[in-house]
C-alpha cells in the first residue's frame, strides 16, 4: 500500500467537466464545474532547492529523528512541531483543509483534485492516513539511506473546494533533492515487513514528505491494551459492518473492546486523548480509558471506507 500524505490517489474519469466516475467502487459523483468560481493560480509549496552537488546524503540517524518527531507531533496533536519537520507540500494540504484547520486527523473530505485536461480526478479521501498503516515507532528499524529517484514532476491540476464552491489551478515546484530512509518493521507479533520514508530538501533542510509500507499482518490477534483478570470490559456488538451501541458509557479505568474485524479504529479531533488501532485483520482491538470526557471515533474498513461512527463517554 502506497501512502501519499493527506492525498488518496483514487483514479476516476471526468466527462465534460461534470461527471466524476469512481472506477474503484462504481459510484458516480456529479460535479458541475460551472458552479465553482475561478480563484486563479496557486503555487502552494514554494521551496529553496539548490544544486544537488551542494547537499550531502543525510545519515539514518538524522532522518530517523525527523520521522520520530513527525510521529510525536501526530500523537500529541502538536501542529507547530509537525510544521517544523514536515515538508511545505504536506503542510499546505493540511492547512487548506477547512474541516481540519490546525488538527492532524479528521475524516471530513472536502477537496477534489482534477487534472487540467479533465483526464483524472483525485479526491483526498485518505486524509487521515499518514501514520495509521505505519508500525509502532519503536519497531521502525533503519536500514540505509539512498537518493530518491522517484519522478515527482508536478502536473498542473485543478483543485475544487466543495464547501466554498471555488476552484484553483495548482502550479508548483518539484523537488530535485530527495532522500529515502529504507526501514524494516520489527516483528511485534501482528505486523512485520518493510517501508520507505521519503524526505525532500525543503527550506535548507530535509523534511518528511510521505511514506509507504509493505506490511504483513497476522490474523486473529487480540490487539491493544490487555486487561487483567477482574477488569471491566465492554464489548461492542457487531452485525456485519454495523456496531452497537452508538454510545458507550464507561467509568475511568474500564475497557472497551471492538470485536474482530478488518480495518481500523481511530479517534476524532475532539477526543480528550487520541487513540488509533493498528490495521486489524480479523483481529479485535481493546482500549483502556483512564481520562474522563467524550471520545468520538470512526471505524474504517481496510479500503478506508467509513463503516461506523460512535461515541464513548468516560466519567
Amino acid at each position: 500500500m502506497v501512502l501519499v500524505v493527506f492525498l488518496g490517489y483514487g483514479l476516476s474519469k471526468l466527462n465534460n467537466n461534470q461527471d466524476i466516475v469512481d472506477s474503484g467502487e462504481g459510484a458516480v459523483t456529479t460535479v458541475d464545474m460551472n458552479l465553482y468560481s475561478d480563484k486563479g493560480i496557486l503555487n502552494p509549496w514554494p521551496h529553496n532547492d539548490p544544486d544537488q552537488s551542494s547537499v550531502g546524503l543525510p545519515n539514518t540517524t538524522e532522518l530517523l529523528t525527523i520521522y520520530q518527531q513527525i510521529r510525536k507531533a501526530y500523537d500529541q496533536r502538536d501542529y507547530d512541531l509537525f510544521k517544523k519537520y514536515a515538508s511545505s507540500e504536506t503542510i499546505w494540504h493540511m492547512e487548506h483543509n477547512l474541516k481540519q484547520e490546525e488538527e492532524i486527523v479528521d475524516s471530513q473530505f472536502i477537496f477534489s483534485l482534477i487534472e487540467a485536461d479533465g483526464s483524472e480526478n483525485f479526491t483526498n479521501n485518505n486524509l487521515l492516513l499518514p501514520i495509521i498503516e505505519a508500525p509502532e515507532v519503536q519497531n521502525v528499524q533503519a536500514v540505509d539511506v539512498t537518493w530518491d529517484s522517484t519522478d515527482l514532476t508536478l502536473r498542473s491540476f485543478v483543485m475544487i473546494d466543495t464547501e466554498k464552491k471555488e476552484k484553483y489551478k495548482i502550479e508548483g515546484q518539484s523537488w530535485n533533492i530527495r532522500a529515502n530512509l529504507n526501514v524494516a518493521i520489527a516483528d511485534n507479533g501482528y505486523q512485520s515487513g518493510s517501508g520507505i520514508i521519503h524526505f525532500v530538501y525543503d527550506d535548507g533542510t530535509f523534511k518528511y514528505h510521505y511514506e509507504e509500507w509493505t506490511n504483513q499482518f497476522s490474523e486473529g490477534k487480540s490487539l491493544g491494551d490487555q486487561p487483567n483478570e477482574g477488569d471491566v470490559i465492554f464489548t461492542l456488538d457487531r452485525n456485519q459492518d454495523q456496531f452497537s451501541p452508538d454510545t458507550v458509557y464507561l467509568q475511568r479505568g474500564q475497557y472497551l473492546r471492538w470485536p474482530a474485524m478488518n480495518g481500523f479504529v481511530i479517534s476524532q479531533n475532539d477526543s480528550p486523548v487520541h487513540f488509533a488501532s493498528p490495521f486489524l485483520k480479523n483481529s479485535s482491538y481493546t482500549k483502556k480509558f483512564e481520562t474522563e470526557g467524550i471520545y468520538e471515533y470512526v471505524i474504517f474498513d481496510n479500503l478506508y471506507n467509513e463503516l461506523f461512527r460512535g461515541k464513548i463517554e468516560v466519567e
